[in-house]
């Protein structure tokens, strides 16, 4: 069953034929934070875009500025830095700094260690590292090939196996970016047990006023999120009630639909858009075991077997 719709193809060719750079003028980057807790999440859209050059160290680099809101708007935005394309490279000086740090390399091979957190050692039990694991081909709506570097995170276990968190996936994207915004580095919320966490999302990538990346779950028409209303199709979305949010070992599903027995499912939908539960929705009060689940962000959706979305909510499993 497709899930989701997602606007780009898969070719079976590693890379592309020609690299793609990052672009210097007319692009934008849209990029979304959400902050989950006790209550509703809170989103902050941030809109990033380079506006002309300046000289440093002897070399050309683009200017970036960033602005909040619901478009970007070069009078309010603020200068933070500039970047330069090397060698299949992105460098990046933070305003104020005098040296830059590498943001992306596309020169590197699978099995690639991109970081890990708060700089543990890979053989340490508990260290979680980010580790490229494929390389792809996608094409979007500008029908061009680029080349799709794709990253997960795994921890070292106290057996010694190293787990898959399987829902932390992003990659970098050629002439494009991260799948988490401009900058490719994700909250450090996600692995500290910090109320609220914080997930960083690239929502939107245009290029000459063209609409080339979107995010296949958050974007809903707009490059700009300032609250996300459940989506109803079938039924009001109060018919349901879905606790506890956060989630830790057990999601409870209570609901009062007009859908006859097993004529239904419900899934966990992580924000990649693959399904990591489904269970029929055979009672009025459905159990899910979400213990063996990694945190982050999930939709829990109802589904009835003609593919109406009865309903579709956000939740997050905490640790």
């Amino acid at each position: 069953m497709l899930m989701v719709l997602i606007s780009l193809f898969v070719y079976s060719e590693a890379r592309t034929q020609t690299f793609l750079p990052f672009p210097t003028k007319n692009a934008e980057w849209s990029a979304v934070v959400t902050q989950v807790g006790d209550y509703d999440p809170i989103y902050t859209t941030s809109h990033y875009a380079p506006q002309g050059d300046t000289i440093i160290q002897n070399k050309v680099f683009t200017k970036l500025y960033v602005n909040t809101g619901r478009v970007f708007n070069i009078d309010v935005a603020k200068y933070i830095g500039a970047y330069i394309n090397e060698s299949k490279r992105v460098f990046f000086i933070d305003k104020g700094k005098l040296n830059p740090r590498l943001l992306y390399d596309f020169n590197v091979p699978i099995g690639w260690i991109a970081r890990t957190f708060r700089n543990c050692d890979t053989s340490e039990v508990g260290c979680r590292f980010n580790q490229l694991t494929s390389i792809d081909t996608v094409m979007y709506d500008d029908h061009i090939k680029r080349a799709r570097y794709n990253f997960d995170w795994f921890s070292k276990q106290f057996n010694g196996s190293i787990a898959l968190l399987g829902s932390l996936r992003h990659s970098w994207i050629e002439g494009i970016g991260s799948t988490l915004g401009f900058f490719p580095e994700p909250s450090n919320s996600l692995f500290s047990p910090v109320t609220p966490q914080s997930f960083k999302d690239l929502l939107c990538f245009k290029l000459s006023d063209t609409l080339i990346y979107t995010h296949p779950l958050l974007y809903k028409g707009e490059c700009y999120i300032d609250v996300i209303s459940d989506v109803k199709s079938l039924n009001d979305s109060k018919l349901v009630n879905i606790y506890p949010n956060p989630a830790f070992e057990k999601l409870f599903v209570q609901h009062d639909l007009t859908v006859s027995k097993n004529s239904a499912s419900i899934f966990l939908i992580d924000m990649m858009g693959r399904v990591v539960l489904e269970k029929t929705l055979d009672a009025s009060f459905i159990q899910l075991d979400v213990s063996n689940i990694s945190h982050g962000i999930y939709f829990v959706q109802i589904l009835s077997k003609e593919g109406q979305v009865s309903v579709c909510k956000k939740i997050i499993k905490s640790n």
